[in-house]
C-alpha cells in the first residue's frame, strides 16, 4: 500500500491518480494501433478517446456521488482535483457516452472505435486495480500477515488479502482471451462484446473477495450490486461476442 507516488516539493503525487493516467494513456495507445483494421486512423482514434476519458471520469464520479451521496455535503467534497472517489461501472456508461457523442459529431464509427479499443479497456482496468492496491481501497479478507499475499492497509494496521489484484489478473486474462479470439470474429461488435463478458466475469469474480467500499449483498439474493450489475454485463456482452451486429453498407456513421 503506497497512497502518495512521490513528492516533489509541497505537490504529492496520489499512486491512484498516476495508475488512471497510465491505465488512459495505455488503453488508447493500443486502441490507436488497432485503428487501420477498423476503419479508422489513429488520429480519431486519439480524438474520440480524449472525449471517452474526459465523459468516462465524470460518469464515474457522478455515479460513485449518488452511491454515497452522503458523504457529499459541500461543494469542496464534490470538486475534488484529486482521483477519487470514482466506480468503474460510472467510468464504463460515461465513457461510451463520450465516444458516442463524438463519432457522431466526427462522422466516425463508433463501431470500429468499440471494437478498436476493446481490450485496451480491460488493459486499462488491470492497472487501474493496482492503483486501487496502492491506494488502500476494494481491499480482500483479513489474512494472516505471513500469508504469501497479505497487504498491510496501513491506515487500519490490518493485513488483508489483496483482491484488486483478482481483477487486474482476470482482465489481463480476457485480454488476452479476446486477442486469440477476434481472429475468427467476422461481424462489427464482436471483440467489444467479448471485451463486456470478460469486464463483467472478472468483475462478479473480484466481487467475491472484496471488502472495501460498499459490498454487502441485497438482501434475498445473496450476491452485491456489483455483481447483478456484472452478469447482465457478461451476458450482454456474450450476445454481442456471439452475434454481433449486422454489417452496414457504405461507409459507416455513428447511429
Amino acid at each position: 500500500m503506497r497512497p502518495t507516488l512521490f513528492n516533489i516539493g509541497s505537490f504529492a503525487m496520489p499512486s491512484y491518480g498516476a495508475m488512471l493516467v497510465i491505465a488512459f494513456m495505455l488503453g488508447i495507445w493500443i486502441a490507436a494501433k488497432r485503428a487501420p483494421r477498423f476503419g479508422l486512423t489513429r488520429e480519431q482514434v486519439i480524438d474520440v478517446s480524449f472525449w471517452t476519458v474526459l465523459v468516462g471520469i465524470l460518469g464515474a464520479r457522478v455515479l460513485y456521488m449518488v452511491q454515497h451521496s452522503s458523504d457529499f455535503r459541500t461543494l469542496a467534497q464534490i470538486f475534488t482535483p484529486k482521483f477519487q472517489g470514482l466506480t468503474s461501472f460510472g467510468g464504463l456508461i460515461g465513457g461510451a457516452l463520450g465516444a458516442w457523442l463524438s463519432c457522431r459529431k466526427s462522422k466516425v464509427s463508433f463501431r470500429g472505435y468499440l471494437d478498436a479499443i476493446a481490450p485496451g479497456l480491460l488493459v486499462g482496468q488491470a492497472i487501474g486495480r493496482v492503483g486501487c492496491l496502492l491506494h488502500g481501497c476494494c481491499y480482500g479478507p483479513v489474512c494472516s500477515p505471513d500469508a504469501l499475499f497479505a497487504v498491510k492497509m496501513v491506515e487500519m494496521g490490518s493485513f488483508h488479502f489483496p483482491a484488486q489484484l483478482v481483477d487486474s489478473i482476470g482482465d489481463l486474462i480476457g485480454a488476452g482471451c479476446l486477442l486469440w479470439a477476434e481472429r475468427s470474429m467476422r461481424r462489427p461488435v464482436q471483440p467489444f462484446g467479448f471485451a463486456l463478458m470478460a469486464f463483467g466475469m472478472s468483475r462478479f469474480v473480484f466481487e467475491l473477495w472484496r471488502m472495501g467500499v460498499s459490498s454487502d449483498p441485497i438482501k434475498g439474493l445473496g450476491i452485491t450490486d456489483a455483481q447483478v450489475i456484472s452478469i447482465a454485463m457478461a451476458v450482454g456482452g456474450f450476445l454481442l461476442a456471439w452475434y454481433g451486429v449486422p454489417e452496414r453498407k457504405g461507409r459507416e456513421v455513428a447511429p
